[in-house]
């Protein structure tokens, strides 16, 4: 049921959790209105097997949450106890949080595989007196109080932790749990976000290890090695020689030069996900000088490719010829602000029709002077389902005009991304009146980064141009954001006329401001996916 964000709690009591469910053994509500609270209080009573959760965490402190649960029976603990497989999402600008996380995990034994996913609002500049105060308070009391409980994770196989922002309460946990408990049977460490300054001493990856991302930790590992014979996903590393992982499937990082990359890709036939970082020199080295290989490869299962800069046009075009299955192809920087112009080759962007299974286009701070490539693009990937496409655009809004004349060829899109420093009225009607004719689009963002001026006739006619289109054209519609500078009774006008589709569409969601991304709670599943998906794209979260 994850991502029925839509149903009230009591319809998901009453109609999901009958008698006939007493039996049930897994369960995943994330983005529901059933939070933990709720199936520790409605569910586990009567889910006496229930093993596997997948569940958000509502309140924002230890206290509040404690509140909810202190008139419960003890039996809620034992419960937990049961548990083997636990996912927790989390948002809170607050390094409390990890307290009443650290409460919650206190109460597990059982558990092998935990994902933490924590989603920070940017409320307080990280580095602050106030937040460096608050998380020193909440790192002493976790040590004093907490650490003790989770002991049990020394039986733990699998550790995940996804966040949009470093932490320094989780750097500490991390340091904990390495260093103290360092648990032998770690099949899975994936925990991006880290910020280490040395590495705990006594960790030894054990030959189990199949995954590994210690965020930005200087980890110096020799994988050589037989503990790294099994490794099949691999991220945050800084490729410097041959080499050679007989297992691996997906790595994350970056290559010394342009013929250790060779190299890789000719010892690793097998990939099936590479995601450069952003600061691959060989990658995104100067378009004037050409870059030759020298072994034979292809990448025959490769189905996803990140470049994080704008990759040297010989190396896009190697990659597009020797990958005949890729799925997702994502290009330029990941960040939901785009700063930094870069002016790309066509032709080399034109190989991507080759690319007939591609379901996932990502086309972000990529300076084109023209979209023409994209007639031959669009017309080559009938599966293509996703696209976004971000930049400046400053010098003219040819790009875009030819991306909307060809946007039609498109016959499965579900997903529709346009961000622009600037968006004039002209060119909005135009991107309105094309995407109309998109019928099967299932989510939809037009974001304009920067503020503007738009004129009061043109205000008075975007609420219904709006409505038709959502209403009229694109009726499967389930995911509108539009952010755009209109003034404040204009944007109230947009949203009353969507919160009319809503009551046809019980799933539909809508975001409707003038300058800012959502902020409140929201359907995560549509942030980051849609509305700001760098972040989860840069995050690639392995367990599913």
């Amino acid at each position: 049921m994850s991502h029925c964000f839509w149903l009230p709690e009591t319809s998901l009591l009453n109609g999901c959790f009958s008698p006939e469910l007493n039996n049930l053994t897994e369960l995943n509500v994330l983005d529901t209105e059933l939070s933990l609270v709720s199936v520790m209080m409605h569910v586990m009573p009567k889910c006496q097997g229930l093993t596997k959760l997948s569940v958000n965490i509502v309140e924002p402190t230890w206290k509040a949450f404690h509140n909810k649960i202190q008139d419960l029976a003890d039996t809620y603990t034992d419960n937990f106890k049961k548990i083997t497989d636990l996912k927790l999402c989390v948002s809170s600008s607050s390094p409390f949080i990890w307290i009443l996380l650290f409460n919650v995990l206190g109460w597990c034994r059982d558990c092998v595989q935990l994902q933490i996913e924590l989603f920070k609002p940017k409320t307080v500049r990280r580095g602050s007196p106030c937040e460096c105060h608050e998380s020193k308070t909440a790192i002493q009391l976790a040590k004093e109080n907490l650490y003790k409980g989770m002991e049990w994770m020394i039986s733990l196989k699998g550790l995940c932790v996804l966040a949009n922002q470093p932490d320094r309460c989780f750097d500490d946990f991390c340091r904990w749990l390495l260093h103290e408990i360092n648990p032998p049977t770690l099949e899975k460490l994936w925990i991006p976000s880290v910020q280490l300054s040395s590495p705990p001493s006594t960790f030894v990856p054990e030959p189990p290890l199949r995954f590994l991302n210690l965020g930005r930790s200087d980890y110096q590992f020799d994988f050589a090695s037989n503990v790294f014979t099994q490794v099949t996903h691999l991220a945050g590393i800084r490729v410097q020689s041959d080499l050679v992982l007989p297992q691996l499937r997906f790595l994350r990082g970056n290559f010394i030069s342009s013929s250790v990359l060779d190299q890789f890709c000719r010892n690793h036939p097998q990939l099936e996900h590479l995601h450069f970082n952003d600061n691959y020199d060989c990658i995104a080295s100067s378009q004037e000088k050409r870059i030759k290989f020298q072994c034979q490869w292809a990448l025959a299962h490769l189905r996803t490719l990140i470049f994080a800069n704008t990759p040297h046009s010989d190396i896009l075009s190697k990659f597009m010829q020797s990958c005949s299955k890729l799925e997702e192809l994502h290009i330029g920087q990941l960040t939901s602000n785009i700063f930094l112009a870069q002016e790309p080759v066509h032709d080399a962007y034109r190989s991507i029709s080759k690319q007939t299974h591609l379901r996932k286009l990502t086309l972000s701070g990529l300076e084109f002077t023209s979209g023409s490539f994209l007639q031959q693009v669009l017309g080559s990937c009938q599966k293509l389902e996703r696209l976004h496409v971000a930049g400046q655009f400053e010098e003219s809004d040819a790009f875009l005009s030819d991306l909307l004349n060809y946007l039609p060829l498109t016959k499965n899109l579900r997903d529709l991304r346009i961000q622009k420093a600037i968006i004039s009225e002209s060119l909005l009607m135009d991107m309105i009146h094309s995407i109309g004719c998109c019928s099967t689009l299932e989510r939809l963002m037009i974001y304009q980064e920067e503020f503007g001026i738009v004129s009061s006739p043109f205000q008075l006619i975007l609420p219904d141009c709006i409505k038709n289109l959502v209403a009229n054209r694109l009726t499967r519609l389930v995911a509108f954001c539009f952010i755009y500078p209109v003034y404040s009774e204009t944007e109230v006008d947009i949203s009353l006329a969507l919160k009319d589709v809503s009551s046809s569409r019980p799933s539909f969601w809508f975001y409707v401001d003038h300058n800012d991304l959502p902020r409140a709670r929201f359907p995560r599943v549509h942030l980051d996916e849609i509305v700001d998906p760098f972040q989860y794209i840069d995050s690639f979260p392995v367990f599913g």
